[in-house]
């Protein structure tokens, strides 16, 4: 029984695999494209200069550093985070959401972290 659920999984990845993969990479393009369209049509709601792709970058870099901050600090921990900021204005640091559903972003409180999990107790009562 156990070899037949072997082969059936080896059947099943080899005629889905190849076809997820390709789907999977259009959608990100997809996204990322929309992503970058909406930031060089947007104005900052603070400044009002418009965000351009160097905002999407400046947000890929924060986010990559923090994420490189939390594998320094716990190197075994396997994460599984929620990325919000998709876009930061250039000019004075405001702080954007991307919302597919109106393809246009949505400014983040500054009191609001990247993550609830400071707030969440880590002894149980």
């Amino acid at each position: 029984m156990r070899r037949i659920a072997a082969i059936f999984l080896a059947i099943v990845l080899l005629v889905f695999l190849p076809v997820i993969i390709p789907v999977v990479a259009l959608l990100d393009r997809a996204y990322r494209k929309q992503l970058r369209a909406a930031a060089c049509a947007f104005a900052c709601l603070s400044c009002g200069g418009i965000l351009g792709l160097e905002s999407i970058r400046f947000a890929d870099a924060q986010w990559d550093e923090h994420l490189r901050e939390l594998r320094e600090k716990y190197p075994s921990t396997r994460f599984r985070l929620v990325r919000h900021v998709r876009a930061i204005c250039p000019a004075c640091g405001v702080r954007y959401a991307f919302s597919e559903r109106e393809r246009t972003f949505v400014q983040i409180r500054i009191d609001r972290g990247l993550s609830a999990a400071d707030d969440v107790p880590r002894t149980l009562p």
